[in-house]
């Protein structure tokens, strides 16, 4: 099944394209036009604004769905149906890499090192790489962790939590439902890397830490408190 055909009644209104993301990927790429790589592109909306902007985006998702959505709205995008683990199918080599909405827990260790070797032949020499996730390490300790719920209108409760964080894959689990109605149910395994965990993956592949924030504006990280991690790493 395809989450985003499941999920597309309210999909973008839970994970819209914020402006301080789009300012802080602009801002990373500087001056003059940049080719860029969207790991989990979803519906395309950031690559869109990219092109906006003066750069030439490609999208890849896994999720069939998503893509179709993405050519609907934007049929000049380049955007294809194509599993990360198979980024180095994607040809060409790119001036920035993306991996934004916490895309990149969905990998295990090994696919996760398999993925980011790959990735590695498809930047350019110091391209940034710029990775999104959940801040693991704020839930370290913890064997299950709840986000409170968001509304998003017309009745609508989108819930998430995670169980077993303990364990090497713990499971991501959510839940939208109207007046108690379920409407629809996920149950996904991710990996809850602590930022050591990812700094030393990305290292092996030949990628260096640049910086670390808690959001796209730039918060101060604090592994013990942030909820989200922004991370910049720069290709060797």
């Amino acid at each position: 099944m395809s989450f985003y055909r499941d999920f597309a009644e309210v999909y973008e209104r839970v994970f819209p394209v914020r402006e301080a993301v789009v300012a802080a990927v602009v801002a990373r790429l500087g001056t003059g036009a940049s080719l860029v790589l969207d790991v989990g592109c979803g519906p395309g909306h950031l690559c869109a604004r990219l092109e906006q902007a003066g750069h030439s985006c490609t999208g890849i998702d896994l999720d069939g769905a998503m893509i179709e959505r993405a050519k609907g709205l934007y049929p000049d995008l380049d955007v294809r149906e194509l599993d990360m683990r198979r980024v180095g199918d994607v040809g060409g080599v790119y001036d920035a890499g993306l991996c934004l909405g916490n895309v990149l827990p969905h990998l295990d260790r090994v696919d996760a090192k398999g993925f980011l070797g790959s990735l590695h032949h498809e930047l350019s020499q110091s391209a940034p790489w710029i990775v999104q996730t959940v801040n693991f390490d704020r839930l370290s300790g913890e064997d299950r962790w709840t986000f409170p719920p968001l509304e998003v209108g017309d009745g609508l409760i989108f819930e998430r939590r995670y169980e077993g964080l303990g364990n090497e894959r713990c499971r991501f689990m959510t839940r939208l439902h109207r007046h108690g109605e379920e409407l629809f149910a996920g149950d996904v395994p991710m990996t809850p890397w602590t930022i050591a965990e990812l700094h030393d993956l990305h290292r092996d592949a030949g990628f260096e830490p640049e910086t670390a924030a808690a959001d796209a504006a730039g918060s101060p990280y604090d592994p013990a408190t942030s909820m989200g991690r922004w991370l910049v790493y720069r290709r060797d």
